[in-house]
């Protein structure tokens, strides 16, 4: 019975180690095995062993220098030895190199593809002959084994042959495939039907299968989103998963991502957009690229903002320009260029990601270098130009004063300072002093959501809280936020009137009071792009209840803005309903001053 001695030589891919398995630090003279160092001893009194001692030292100096297997067959041949080459590996399969698992063609822009074939290349047995004697040489998935056999030339059969390779296509109508025997590079060429094929290698009695789909040429993509604001602070980040659809249908629908500036965030292969948390904001663009040869493309416009940790106590803020504002205990003010200037919306946000704007009051310094003083009152505004006229200074709060409506009686459009159920400002007094105090107040920056435990929501791309009736929308407004150290409430007539002064002197928009609604139907909150100074869809929308009444009876209830059903609305209307009046078209949103 013939004796067989196994020795491995590894082959580790990325920088190849060899592991010597003979001479003094071998392991079989670790072995503690007795059984195996007895018949160490019978293979060592066989004077052929020396050669295959001497072949092995021969694969591993050129191993070494990293040869293929057939330079190192050659190489051996070259010293005399005798080779054949027999069946391949049982072990070995020939594969293909693949990127994806389904490799898409377009049967009109581009319509071949060429896919390349791995694993070894040499995918054979190779037997060393060294004085009459056999050891058989695997190479096998990196690994060179050799045996020392007994069997004779005559018991081998075979001599060296080459690779034989075919391929085939399951359906030659929607995509055939050939194999150039040179270099084993296959071609798929697209026919003109769509489809899938399966393209299948093989190689004796060894195949592999890659999946190939033969799609129309693209014509258009889109995003599922064209504008969003994604909001951070200093160590978190919310993302955005942008989904391309490319047309038509059935053409390859894979596209690759870029980012206009990778310093403000980044997108994946798969469109998942990062910001940098703690980063510097700013507004770019995230672009979907077809793949498919055509390079359409569609855009994301993204805006990205960065807060600070919220506060634990109330704090002063100064910004660039020197503008002061207070940031109340938890809440977090913006850190990024485009929500950190009390002239361009200051914006601040609590830890649920409640959001709110800075209307300052008093003399503010601008950008430009100039100064405009903002006082607290109520205005009515021109219908050409919208130049704002003061009615009532918020000094004279406890007065009732008539904003001076053409065409309607005295006591119109009056803030009342009452206790009229909810409908009435809950402390108009302390609105106006702590404002004054202050140097402002904070203002809703969106319409109001309404959150599963009932609670009202100032938030970003929510469903804005429809069909609520003024004391309602009265009493969500008041349960945000009543502290010792904030007091919110709905919007009263102060508020929004100061807020629309406040865009127009510290925008580029000077007539804001007269702008439209720019929507033809409700949608979530902020996504209607009625953006000016940070603020959201005062114009458009909703129409939202404030605390200003009509008369001086209760049931009087006035609504502010634009809505989307009625393009006469503009920001600064005011519109007359029965306080128990709901609607799609009516919201509310809320402000509060700090202590």
């Amino acid at each position: 019975m013939a004796l067989v001695v196994t020795i491995v030589v590894l082959l580790i891919l990325a920088g190849i180690t060899i592991t010597y398995v003979m001479g003094d630090n071998s392991i079989f003279n670790k072995a503690s095995n007795a059984k195996l160092n007895t018949e160490l001893a019978k293979i060592e009194e066989q004077a052929s062993l020396i050669y295959a001692d001497k072949l092995l030292q021969k694969v591993q100096t050129n191993l070494n220098n990293k040869p293929t297997m057939q330079e190192i067959v050659g190489e051996l041949r070259n010293e005399g030895y005798t080779i054949e080459q027999i069946a391949v590996n049982e072990n070995e399969v020939t594969g293909i190199l693949l990127d994806k698992e389904i490799m898409s063609l377009s049967k009109e822009k581009s319509n071949t593809i060429q896919v390349t074939l791995e694993g070894n290349s040499e995918p054979y047995n190779y037997y060393v002959k060294v004085e009459n004697k056999y050891y058989q040489m695997h190479f096998n998935g990196g690994v060179v084994t050799i045996d020392r056999t007994e069997s004779d030339i005559s018991n081998i059969g075979g001599t060296e042959t080459t690779q034989s390779l075919s391929v085939s296509s399951s359906d030659d109508t929607i995509a055939t495939a050939t194999i150039d025997s040179n270099t084993n590079i296959i071609t798929v060429t697209a026919k003109n039907t769509t489809g899938t094929v399966e393209i299948t290698v093989s190689h004796r009695n060894y195949t592999k299968v890659c999946k190939v789909r033969v799609c129309e040429i693209a014509t258009g993509i889109s995003l599922n989103e064209t504008s969003y604001v994604v909001t951070g602070g200093e160590s978190w980040i919310n993302n955005l998963q942008l989904k391309a659809t490319v047309t038509p249908e059935n053409a390859d629908q894979t596209v690759t991502w870029k980012s206009s500036d990778t310093s403000i965030a980044t997108v994946d292969s798969n469109g998942l957009v990062k910001a940098k948390a703690g980063g510097k904001g700013g507004d770019i663009k995230i672009i979907a690229t077809t793949a498919d040869g055509t390079n359409l493309s569609a855009e994301c416009e993204i805006t990205v903002e960065i807060f600070s940790k919220i506060k634990t106590s109330k704090t002063e803020y100064i910004d660039a320009e020197g503008n002061k504002a207070i940031i109340p205990q938890g809440f977090a003010v913006g850190t990024s260029d485009n929500v950190n200037k009390v002239t361009g919306g200051l914006v601040i946000q609590d830890d649920e990601g409640n959001q709110f704007v800075w209307i300052p009051v008093g003399e503010i310094k601008k950008a430009d270098g100039t100064t405009t003083d903002i006082t607290l009152g109520r205005y009515i505004f021109d219908k050409t130009n919208g130049t704002p006229t003061l009615v009532q200074n918020a000094d004279d709060y406890t007065q009732i004063v008539d904003l001076g409506t053409p065409g309607l009686s005295s006591e119109s459009y009056q803030e009342l300072n009452n206790n009229l159920i909810n409908t009435s400002a809950k402390n108009l007094g302390g609105f106006v002093t702590k404002t004054k105090l202050a140097g402002g107040y904070y203002f809703g920056r969106y319409e109001a959501s309404k959150s599963s435990n009932g609670k009202a929501k100032i938030q970003y791309d929510k469903t804005v809280w429809g069909e609520i009736t003024q004391p309602n929308a009265a009493i969500a407004a008041r349960e945000m936020y009543s502290s010792s150290y904030i007091e919110s409430d709905l919007i009263n007539s102060y508020s929004w009137d100061t807020a629309i002064v406040f865009i127009q002197r510290c925008s580029e928009n000077s007539n804001y009071a007269n702008k439209k609604t720019v929507n033809t139907e409700r949608l979530r909150a902020g996504r209607s792009k009625d953006k000016i100074c940070n603020i959201y869809d005062i114009a458009s929308n909703c129409r939202e209840w404030t605390t200003e009444h009509f008369t001086r009876n209760e049931e009087e209830g006035t609504l502010r803005g634009g809505n989307y059903a009625r393009d006469t609305g503009y920001a600064a209307a005011r519109l007359v309903n029965a306080t128990t009046f709901t609607s799609t078209t009516i919201s509310f949103r809320t402000n509060f001053y700090v202590n």
